[in-house]
């Protein structure tokens, strides 16, 4: 029977390491391994750094070609909102237009024939300040007493004028007179007129021995409202 015998012929001075190669070599390598991966990563953060500032170089030079472009766009906003507001406050001005042509036509269904006119005027609407008292734009004692008695709604637009219109003339007699204004607050002008008052003072015998008197009526017409 056969048996295999080891022979160690290392003396215990000659055992240095059990690895085949040395940590001395080792060491330089592990070294420059690192070293080239930070190189490399660090040229991959470069050319990503150039490569951002060349796109934000032809952002900024396309931003500049646009400019031109960009003002005439905020030019023409300008204008289309300067031409809805003009077109916005004709609408306004349109609804608010106070219309008297069918007004006038029937004066002469309902001026008795004694009266003769020498003014038919429309004073400028006048908006009345906030917290006084309305007063006629004509006389101050012109206002009709029930402008006391009206409260302004609420509205998001501008607040209504206040539109009257005057006739003055010649009349034989105050009943005459008193008639014309019964008819100026009417049915016949319930659409436009809310009432008609002769202010103190407007009624006055005419100069010469005519027998005629000077009259003046005032009526307060629909408000005009911009809306």
């Amino acid at each position: 029977m056969s048996r295999t015998i080891h022979i160690n012929l290392l003396r215990d001075d000659e055992r240095v390491s059990s690895n085949p190669v040395r940590m001395r070599v080792m060491a330089p390598i592990f070294c420059g391994v690192a070293l080239a991966a930070l190189l490399g990563a660090w040229a991959m953060l470069a050319a990503a750094n150039a490569a951002r500032q060349r796109e934000e170089a032809a952002i900024a030079a396309t931003t500049d070609d646009l400019k031109p472009a960009i003002a005439a766009f905020d030019a023409l906003v300008l204008r289309v909102n300067a031409a809805r507001a003009e077109i916005d406050q004709i609408g306004r001005y349109r609804n608010g237009r106070v219309v008297f042509g069918d007004m006038l036509a029937k004066l002469p269904d309902v001026v008795p024939a004694s009266i003769q006119f020498t003014s038919v005027t429309i004073p400028p609407p006048y908006r009345a300040p906030a917290k006084k008292e309305d007063k006629s734009p004509v006389r101050s004692s012109a206002a009709p007493k029930s402008d006391a008695q009206v409260k302004p709604g609420k509205s998001t637009g501008a607040a209504p004028e206040k539109v009257f219109l005057n006739l003055a003339g010649l009349v034989d007699s105050a009943e005459t007179a008193a008639k014309l204004k019964t008819a100026m607050a009417g049915p016949d002008f319930a659409g436009l007129v809310k009432s008609a008052e002769i202010p103190g003072g407007a009624f006055k015998m005419s100069s010469g021995d005519s027998g005629q008197f000077f009259f003046e009526i005032s009526c307060q017409c629909t408000d005009r409202r911009f809306q």
